[in-house]
């Protein structure tokens, strides 16, 4: 049977980061949880565009002050370019790394943040991850957090994660 809804767009953004996440921890392919975090955060740095909320990349100081704005977009959107985009039949190839899926989630996030300050559990958990694996980038807070726990957390532990955003669900 057929179902039909009506949603904004921060609410369909929001979807596809809750579901990227969660295809993420699953460990679902990675070239597919990348597309599905590059539609969210397209959607999103549109509509922070149209609402002047800074981005990231695209509104950088930095990147403009260094002379690398126009550079550091081609690259950051190829992969997104070459998926959306067609092209003649076996010639095109990229490489893609499996870092980015989870870094596109993390960015799509932090964008939707920036336009709704509601939390989205499945962000956070990912946030979690992201201070796990890089936990020499984490705030000394959250170090503490971490080093307070009972146990000492893997983030190759995707199960785990998963676990915390499906508590969240059934909560």
């Amino acid at each position: 049977m057929a179902t039909t809804i009506e949603l904004d767009k921060l609410e369909g953004a929001r979807r596809h980061i809750e579901t990227g996440i969660t295809m993420f921890f699953e460990r679902k392919d990675f070239v597919v949880v990348y597309t599905v975090a590059w539609t969210a955060y397209n959607v999103l740095s549109d509509l922070c565009y149209g609402l002047k909320i800074e981005r990231q990349i695209e509104d950088s100081p930095e990147l403009r002050a260094l002379g690398v704005q126009d550079k550091v977009l081609k690259a950051f959107r190829h992969p997104r370019n070459f998926f959306q985009h067609g092209g003649p039949r076996g010639i095109n190839t990229i490489k893609l790394s499996s870092e980015m899926a989870p870094l596109m989630l993390l960015l799509a996030g932090e964008l939707f943040q920036k336009i709704d300050s509601q939390a989205i559990w499945h962000y956070q958990v990912l946030r979690m991850w992201f201070s796990v694996k890089y936990m020499q980038r984490a705030s000394a807070r959250v170090r503490e957090h971490l080093a307070a726990l009972p146990h000492e957390v893997d983030f190759e532990d995707f199960d785990l994660f998963l676990d915390i955003v499906n508590k969240k669900l059934s909560a």
